[in-house]
């Protein structure tokens, strides 16, 4: 009567059986421990234990009546896991080496992520692994040997030290803006965070409330470094465990503003001039420009903020200052060179009031615009035109003009002139005298001026219809039929101011 023991994997179980001889024969199994227990129910001739997890021996008493005979104690021993252990640094990500103590020919190791058993996770084979946690995380080894296998507890690699994968990153705002910082990290949840104001490490400028893995700055004026402190939950085997990241500092510009124009102004021909402008910000640089401001076709000097140019005609220049965040634009300063009349106005003559007068001047330069001015009588000078030419009635005497040509801010004066009237001829009558057969008049105009100074035009009907003429010498010949009216107009040759007169049949 035998009972075979056996090496059983860790938490099998294996059916046990004795073979015998005999009439009315019974059954009783036993654990052999430090007594023997009598296992209940176990009562036949075989027995399928519990799982095992440790070494336990067995046996079995057959009996016929009052007479037993017990079995040869049959031991089923329990693989034995291989010891294992791990080595690496306590921070998030870096590498972990889990390593079998001993290992032994023959065997195979597998290793997986979890609790003992959960073999869900596989994570790698060998007698070494490496591995790169970023959170706490239990592993275990199963051992693998002939006729059976062993695993191991779970050992818990414990990640103490949070790992930042992504700084917070320096940047550059405009005065009065706010910066958003950011940092990335990995470790053993729920990580904590601590922004503080300084250089890395230095925990005396803490930030009231700021425990996010972002922060939000108030809006700057001056450049400030800033870092956070990132931390893993207290760990009894590591102690508190921050990681530092690096500093970020958020620089402040401060764009550019124009304090003081450049100035323009009139100018001498061929003069130098200086012009500067004044303004605040961070780095600047002065780019010079001729023409109007904001157009860059014609750059002229710079990086200095003055300007030193010789001005031969009417011109405009600005500045664009340009800083470590924006460029402003100055105002054009207009450098004006007076223009030069070429052409005076000359005096005007007129015969009677409310006649026209024209004047016209020229002037060289740069974009000339011109003005004109009239003084009436003893009143005074008042605008009249902004015109190169006039042409002016003139209603009264005396009457002066005067034209100023422009460029830019500079001007020049061009002679003063006048509007003077001219003497009409004086008719002192008509004569008729009739012919001897008294068949036609005679018409001849008396002046108290030399005949020979004027021109005479007669007309028959009202005085200014010149629809139907009758002569051109001092008397005509007219055959009257009652009523009927004649006139004639005198004009001195020089001037051709004239006067009219009429006389009526």
């Amino acid at each position: 009567m035998t009972v075979s023991g056996d090496v059983i994997s860790s938490h099998f179980a294996r059916t046990l059986s004795v073979a015998s001889s005999g009439t009315e024969l019974t059954y009783q199994w036993y654990l052999l421990a430090e007594t023997s227990q009598l296992i209940s129910g176990a009562t036949a001739a075989s027995y399928t234990t519990p799982p095992i997890t440790t070494d336990s021996t067995y046996y079995c008493r057959v009996s016929s009546g009052t007479a037993f005979t017990d079995s040869a104690c049959a031991t089923l021993s329990v693989c034995k896991p291989q010891a294992t252990s791990w080595s690496g640094r306590k921070v998030s990500g870096s590498e972990v080496t889990l390593r079998v103590d001993a290992p032994v020919a023959g065997e195979t190791y597998d290793w997986y992520q979890g609790a003992t058993g959960d073999t869900s996770a596989r994570v790698g084979s060998g007698a070494t692994l490496k591995l790169y946690p970023t959170t706490t995380t239990s592993y275990w080894l199963r051992t693998t040997r002939t006729g059976c296998h062993a695993d191991t507890p779970a050992m818990t690699v414990r990640v103490c030290y949070p790992a930042i994968t992504a700084q917070p990153s320096s940047a550059t705002i405009v005065a009065g803006q706010q910066y958003t910082l950011s940092v990335t990290a990995t470790g053993d949840a729920p990580l904590s965070y601590q922004w503080y104001v300084g250089s890395e490490s230095d925990t005396t400028n803490p930030i009231a409330g700021a425990t996010s893995r972002t922060y939000t700055t108030p809006a700057l004026s001056a450049t400030t470094p800033y870092w956070v402190r990132v931390s893993s939950p207290y760990v009894a085997a590591c102690g508190p465990t921050p990681t530092d990241s690096q500093v970020a500092v958020v620089t402040v510009c401060y764009p550019p503003s124009i304090t003081q124009q450049p100035a323009g102004g009139p100018v001498v021909k061929g003069s130098t001039v200086t012009l500067t402008v004044q303004a605040t910000g961070t780095g600047l640089t002065y780019q010079w420009y001729e023409g109007s401001s904001g157009v860059t076709t014609t750059p002229v000097g710079g990086p200095s903020n003055s300007l030193t140019v010789t001005v031969n005609a009417t011109s405009s220049f600005w500045a664009r200052v340009t800083g470590s965040c924006g460029t402003a634009d100055s105002a054009a300063a207009l450098l004006s060179v007076a223009p030069t009349i070429t052409t005076q106005p000359s005096n005007a003559t007129i015969c009677y009031l409310g006649e026209t007068a024209t004047f016209n001047v020229v002037a060289s330069g740069t974009n000339v615009t011109y003005e004109w001015y009239r003084k009436e009588g003893t009143g005074s000078w008042a605008l009249y035109a902004a015109t190169q030419s006039i042409t002016v009635p003139i209603n009264v005497l005396p009457t002066s003009f005067q034209a100023y040509a422009k460029s830019g801010q500079a001007s020049t004066a061009s002679n003063q002139v006048s509007v003077s009237q001219n003497t009409k001829p004086t008719i002192t009558g008509i004569n008729r005298t009739q012919d001897y057969h008294r068949t036609y008049y005679i018409l001849t105009a008396l002046t108290s001026e030399d005949p020979a100074l004027l021109n005479y035009a007669w007309y028959e009907g009202q005085v200014g219809d010149t629809s139907k003429a009758i002569g051109t010498t001092r008397s005509v010949n007219v055959v009257p039929v009652s009523p009927v009216t004649y006139w004639v107009r005198v004009s001195f040759k020089s001037t051709g101011c004239y006067a009219t007169r009429a006389t009526s049949f």
